[in-house]
């Protein structure tokens, strides 16, 4: 199978707690509030997603895996198949559909190419004639899903959004279709998360209280990828990142959700 690619965290950090406050700290980062001017905007230089750090951001979702120290009750989640076969392609996708490499970005506000009105439609990462990632836009804003598919056209990890902000269910997938986790948004904060094994057991549920916990993700190996504090939505403390064979890699240290110190092992 060819290697997934992949685009925008938090989930499951995601993702993380304030999603955008996240992406300032997980790989999915930084919203800057601009109005724009009924006026056509002025003519800006493209802003492109680097297609590495797409690439990079999907392999990272889907490498990860949630669990905690206490046990939980064990219970099968709904096993959930998607019916796009055997590939994803842009005759599947209705309405308008652009290359992701052609969307401009003027604040919070995208463009396709030197279009002058907010993009209404669709911009996807293509490999060859196939899709891999999708981000839906109404009137230059997030809204709708952002999907991102496998090689078979299968969902790998899907999230809503409501004016540029994540709102309702973050569902991410094995490959056999059964869901991995479910990550629960209210206005771009995660409210609670679930992570299920492959045979539908709870591996993890959590619900946060005033946006403080500890988060953790872990490696398909089992082993901790990233740990750390939440506290009132935002990263706290020292946070550390591991290696797959369980070293570490960088500690971290944050201050209500600015970064103050890293050092790298």
């Amino acid at each position: 199978m060819r290697k997934i690619t992949t685009f925008l965290l938090t989930i499951l950090s995601g993702a993380a707690i304030y999603a955008e406050e996240f992406k300032e700290i997980a790989p999915l980062d930084q919203i800057i509030n601009i109005n724009v001017q009924k006026s056509a905007p002025k003519k800006e230089e493209p802003k492109v997603e680097k297609i590495d750090e797409v690439k990079k951001d999907l392999e990272e979702k889907k490498d990860i895996k949630v669990t905690e120290e206490k046990p939980v009750k064990v219970e099968k989640s709904e096993t959930v198949k998607v019916d796009i076969k055997p590939e994803m392609t842009k005759d599947k996708i209705s309405g308008r559909v652009l290359d992701l490499a052609e969307k401009r970005m003027v604040g919070d506000v995208a463009y396709a190419n030197d279009e002058q009105t907010p993009y209404t439609g669709t911009f996807a990462l293509f490999l060859g004639d196939f899709i891999e990632y999708t981000e839906t836009f109404k009137n230059g804003v997030l809204e709708g899903p952002k999907t991102w598919y496998s090689e078979e056209g299968n969902i790998v990890l899907q999230e809503y959004y409501k004016n540029n902000k994540i709102e309702g269910e973050q569902k991410a997938y094995y490959e056999n279709g059964a869901i991995k986790s479910i990550v629960d948004y209210k206005n771009n904060r995660v409210l609670g998360i679930t992570a299920y094994a492959k045979d539908g057991k709870v591996l993890h549920q959590d619900n946060f209280k005033n946006g403080t916990g500890v988060w953790k993700y872990f490696w398909e190996n089992g082993k901790v990828l990233e740990e750390g504090h939440y506290k009132n939505w935002v990263k706290d403390g020292v946070w550390k990142k591991y290696r797959e064979n369980g070293e570490i890699d960088t500690v971290t240290e944050y201050k209500n959700g600015k970064q103050v110190d890293v050092t790298w092992q």
